[in-house]
């Protein structure tokens, strides 16, 4: 039971979709954020935490869009040293470690080596004073977190080292090696859906792939709610709140226009135009390229970020190992469409490749082993030029009362996936101000998340390792554990029911079909897309091919009910999104795993 009095009937699982569209519009809310990416999602379960009344809805999938394209790393901030900026350093490091924390099952520590160069702001003596400077701002770095997640302090490695770990850079342009650690987020899909699972634990109302077909207004200029289009059934439910927050991201433009407000009047420094201003950022998973540390690759193109005191003159790519795989960028470029379109074609995806085997000749990355490709927008830094992509600093929170004289909605326009936590505590602050209401300190910083109340992770992982069912692989407990905590039993009991359902769905691959039945049953996944990219990593690791995706859809359809046709369906608008990543799949109905 929340502090409001409500009661989740399954706090493990999400509610039934039906009966949560059906209190959507049966209930007056104190709060109801539009978008559910990792922003809209921390907002919900703080504002739910402090017993207001709270409904989340997103016009696709949780965490599906922005959230979901990224280098999947807590930034300490080591490099706003280049900036000076001690207090976001502070900030970014003590999140790092509150999600560290919270979920570390889903968060691994991650070595980056930065090579030292001859000349430059990446000389060794300059590089060995940051590291000294980084490690004394995050003296507290590993403060409540278990020890196989702590972040060891930087040091300073030979050239010999350097190569060993990195053998395409030039050794001309090599000295050494700068290391320093970061937190990877292993699946940063399923970490915002704890925090959207944690919300709903909490009393909130959760509706994904309900789009907001415009705000309503009262007699005055109040934002008093909004109506909605179910993009599954076609239904529209009209949702009532006294207060709404905006966390849209690339889409704050068209939001604020559907609000009634003009977007040049969003109350930033500069207009914001439509399309918002924003930039593409893009991520390619490829095969392995390196081994151990993530390295650091100096690009060949010139770039100079105007917030630098002191400036590289180019940008690194970083290369990251990330499930047996490499994650590669990020190649900022301008972007020209809307917010819907993130599209890549093959003739990008083949530049993206070209770029990088041009700075790291001896990866000879061939264009058919990029597995995918995160695309996704990022806000454009205030007076900057589209074609010359700088990206936000300092997130906004937008009060459209004093910036617009339009009460009743808020928006958010957020630049750091790390820090989202703690802005989202910041705008229930305010909320609570807007509302008239005495409010309890957040709470969302110290209080588990779904999937993460263990105490002991070294403890939880020995003994959930000992027990290990027969019929289940090693590999695959390992993934369940990694993927859904102390959540993992529930798919355990489907294998024991079924135990074909814990076999792989690819060869090498550890997500096995219980994760495709309980992601539909338990965890709201409405489309073949949902479970396949953003409940398990399936889709990210490699084209699986049309069987194991048909495999996948017959297992949801267990619980959905799809007929054939629409099984058939689903299988295609997955085929559709590699398309549209630029990415090549295979023709027949053979290629990729055994069903």
């Amino acid at each position: 039971m929340d502090q409001a009095g409500r009661v989740n009937p399954n706090p493990d699982g999400m509610p039934d979709r039906d009966e949560q569209i059906a209190r959507l519009a049966g209930e007056r809310f104190d709060v109801l954020v539009v978008g559910a990416g990792v922003y809209g999602a921390w907002v919900a379960l703080d504002a739910a935490q402090r017993g207001l009344r709270v409904a989340l809805v997103d016009q696709a999938d949780f965490g599906g869009a922005t959230s979901a394209n990224s280098q999947r790393i807590l930034h300490g901030g080591f490099r706003y040293l280049q900036h000076a900026d001690f207090k976001r350093m502070r900030e970014s490091i003590r999140e790092r470690s509150t999600v560290m924390r919270q979920m570390p099952h889903l968060v691994e520590p991650q070595g980056f080596l930065v090579p030292t160069t001859p000349r430059g702001v990446q000389r060794k003596l300059l590089m060995r004073a940051a590291l000294k400077v980084n490690d004394w701002v995050s003296y507290d770095r590993n403060r409540g977190l278990p020890v196989s997640k702590h972040l060891g302090p930087g040091r300073v490695v030979s050239k010999a080292r350097c190569l060993e770990q990195a053998p395409g850079l030039d050794p001309d342009d090599v000295t050494g090696g700068a290391v320093f650690y970061d937190g990877q987020v292993v699946n940063s899909e399923r970490l915002v859906l704890a925090v959207v699972q944690s919300a709903a634990a909490a009393g909130a109302v959760v509706v994904n792939h309900l789009a907001v077909d415009r705000f309503v207004r009262d007699d005055t200029t109040r934002v008093v709610g909004v109506e909605t289009v179910d993009r599954v059934s076609g239904r529209r439910t009209a949702i009532r709140a006294a207060l709404t927050v905006a966390c849209t991201g690339p889409w704050t433009a068209r939001t604020l226009n559907n609000a009634g407000l003009r977007a040049a009047g969003a109350g930033c420094a500069a207009p914001v135009k439509e399309p918002f201003d924003t930039f593409r950022a893009v991520v390619l998973v490829t095969r392995n390229v390196l081994n151990g540390s993530a390295v650091a690759v100096k690009g060949r193109g010139a770039y100079q970020d105007r917030h630098e005191v002191v400036g590289k003159g180019y940008r690194n790519f970083f290369v990251t190992p990330w499930r047996g795989h490499s994650l590669i960028g990020t190649y900022y470029e301008p972007h020209r469409a809307g917010a819907a379109d993130v599209s890549v074609s093959p003739e990008q995806v083949r530049g993206y490749v070209d770029e990088f085997n041009a700075s790291y000749s001896t990866a000879k990355l061939r264009h058919d082993e990029v597995k995918w490709v995160y695309s996704g927008l990022l806000p454009l830094a205030q007076g900057a030029e589209p074609d010359d992509p700088q990206y936000q600093k300092h997130y906004a929170i937008l009060d459209h009362e004093s910036a617009n004289g339009v009460p009743g909605l808020l928006s958010i326009v957020g630049v750091k996936w790390t820090t989202a936590r703690d802005v989202a505590q910041k705008t229930v602050d305010r909320a609570g101000v807007l509302l008239g209401r005495s409010l309890p300190a957040g709470q969302t910083d110290r209080t588990p998340l779904v999937g993460g109340r263990y105490r002991d992770h070294e403890r939880f992982v020995t003994e959930a390792r000992a027990t290990r069912p027969e019929a289940v692989g090693p590999a695959v407990l390992d993934e369940l554990l990694l993927s859904y905590g102390d959540g993992h039993s529930a798919l355990l009991e489907l294998i024991a029911e079924e135990p074909e359902l814990g076999i792989p769905l690819t060869p090498g691959s550890p997500v096995v079909g219980a994760t495709m039945v309980h992601a539909a049953r338990s965890e709201m996944a409405v489309t073949l897309a949902d479970a396949v990219f953003h409940r398990t990593p399936l889709g990210h690791l490699g084209w699986p091919g049309q069987r194991v995706l048909r495999r996948c859809a017959a297992l949801m359809a267990r619980v959905t009910g799809w007929s054939l046709e629409e099984q058939e369906a689903q299988v295609q608008r997955v085929c559709a999104a590699y398309r549209e990543r630029g990415l090549e799949i295979g023709p027949g109905e053979d290629e990729g795993g055994a069903e």
